[in-house]
């Protein structure tokens, strides 16, 4: 459990400069220590499984804002969107998935 709370801190810091490379070996790594969870019993208290809820849900969050943010510098948009919380218009982005740059 402290393997996979201590990645997800170290997914963070990757997330927050935008280290692809790293972001990727993360990834690869928290897979491993979910299979290798989800093959025995989970130790962990209700407290520990908290804490690592909002780990990842602090990862989540950065991970939605850096995406929103790098496609609103490029650009990237597919209709009106929708009013921010100062009531100003935002547009919606749309997915770069299959699009040649």
């Amino acid at each position: 459990m402290n393997e996979l709370t201590e990645l997800l801190r170290e997914e963070r810091q990757a997330i927050a400069t935008i280290d692809l490379n790293r972001l990727s070996v993360i990834a690869e790594k928290k897979q491993t220590l979910i299979e290798a969870m989800q093959r025995g019993p989970l130790a962990a208290s209700k407290k520990e499984l908290a804490k690592l809820m909002a780990e990842a849900e602090a990862n989540r969050a950065l991970i939605h804002d850096a995406v929103s943010t790098l496609k609103e510098m490029l650009g990237i948009s597919d209709g009106p969107g929708t009013y921010d919380a100062r009531a100003k218009m935002r547009a919606r982005a749309s997915s770069l998935v299959g699009t040649k740059l």
